[in-house]
């Protein structure tokens, strides 16, 4: 008669431990890293995306619009489709359709509590806005700005007017405002630059600071380390001094001492030249200067930084580590960490000062529905 194998309470706990590691999408907070939180998986979302946006409402729910997922290596499904988080129940819902199916688009939470779509692409990129209204879960064409954007930024402006500014379709340095009363685009300004894959800070003075991104050159495309200003009393795009380096795809957020923090990115080389490094702009001295390196290389993440509520950064968008910057202490820390990198994910500040992050496609590229929450 043979031996029946029983396994004894430490080989049972190794296998529970590898059970987890093979089903749990995320890992909660990396051990000594010097920050408590916790990434927690919240479901799925109906659609597996990327390169879409997710925009807090008013009444405490994340809209999440658009995306793309792949179906062949060379061939993408893009969705019309929208659906709502509630943080309460922690579920997806889906709600109204786009007009127009669209991936790298912008979202605006406008004064009113309606959300403006704009531009974005479907194979071609799009001139076509639409207003999202939470009242009736629908969606209405709002006209075109002046010409296709894909790639883009979109910044709330103090007077409630969108500054639009860059995309992949851009003609003669052009940028635009979304005139809130009138719901028409109007071009505004000459940027020193046709940028796609910038990114645009609103500053407590009320400009806005435009820094980074690619310019194409016959076949190939420049990555750029310019910066430039928006002001809005003038309608005038003006130089200021050029980050540490060349950078696009990359992220910039607004910190409490109204420095404006520059992460990741890319240079020509793209996915072979991705980025650890950091850079804070000091809007006192109008000046870049570089900050320690962080944990992992990261790009493509425009929507994947959050400011906390504690004034740190979360970043983790574009890679597969989930870091915090402490701009006190001037350090980074990781604190989570992905199976796999989520690159065009979507990084959303909830009303409870936690953090829904959703979405985004790893190397292959395949696209996910997976989404969580990170907790200080």
């Amino acid at each position: 008669m043979k031996a029946i194998f029983v396994p004894s309470m430490k080989e049972l706990a190794r296998f529970f431990m590898l059970f987890l590691a093979l089903t749990v999408p995320a890992l909660v907070a990396t051990p000594g890293s010097g920050k408590s939180g916790r990434l927690t998986s919240v479901g799925r979302m109906h659609d597996l995306r990327a390169s879409h946006t997710a925009t807090l409402l008013p009444n405490g729910k994340v809209l999440i619009v658009g995306g793309f997922k792949k179906v062949r290596t060379y061939d993408q499904v893009y969705f019309n489709s929208a659906e709502l988080y509630d943080p309460q129940t922690q579920t997806f819902a889906a709600t109204g359709n786009l007009n127009v199916a669209r991936c790298g688009h912008t979202a605006t939470l406008l004064p009113d509590g309606t959300v403006l779509i704009a531009g974005g692409g479907n194979d071609a990129p799009l001139a076509s806005a639409e207003l999202y209204d939470p009242r009736t879960g629908s969606f209405t064409l709002v006209g075109e700005m002046a010409v296709p954007r894909q790639g883009h930024t979109a910044t709330l402006l103090k007077d409630g007017n969108v500054l639009i500014v860059g995309g992949s379709q851009a003609e003669k340095r052009s940028a635009e405002i979304f005139d809130t009363k009138t719901q028409r685009f109007k071009l505004t300004g000459v940027s020193a630059m046709d940028r796609v894959g910038n990114t645009a800070t609103l500053l407590p003075d009320g400009r806005v600071l435009i820094a980074g991104g690619a310019i194409k050159e016959g076949r190939r495309w420049k990555v750029l380390s310019s910066a430039e200003f928006y002001n809005p009393q003038k309608g005038t795009f003006v130089s200021t001094g050029s980050m540490t380096m060349v950078r696009y795809k990359h992220g910039a957020i607004l910190l409490p001492d109204s420095t404006v923090l520059i992460v990741g990115g890319s240079d020509e080389r793209d996915w072979q030249g991705q980025y650890n490094t950091a850079e804070f702009y000091d809007t006192k001295h109008g000046t870049f200067s570089r900050l320690e390196d962080m944990k992992g290389k990261r790009f493509k993440l425009p929507n994947g930084i959050s400011l906390l509520n504690d004034g740190t950064a979360l970043i983790s968008g574009g890679s597969n580590q989930v870091e915090v910057y402490n701009p006190r202490r001037k350090v980074f820390s990781s604190v989570a960490t992905f199976r796999e990198p989520h690159f065009f994910a979507t990084a959303t500040l909830l009303t409870d000062g936690s953090v829904l992050i959703s979405g985004g496609y790893n190397t292959q590229p395949q696209s996910t529905d997976e989404a969580w929450v990170y907790k200080q």
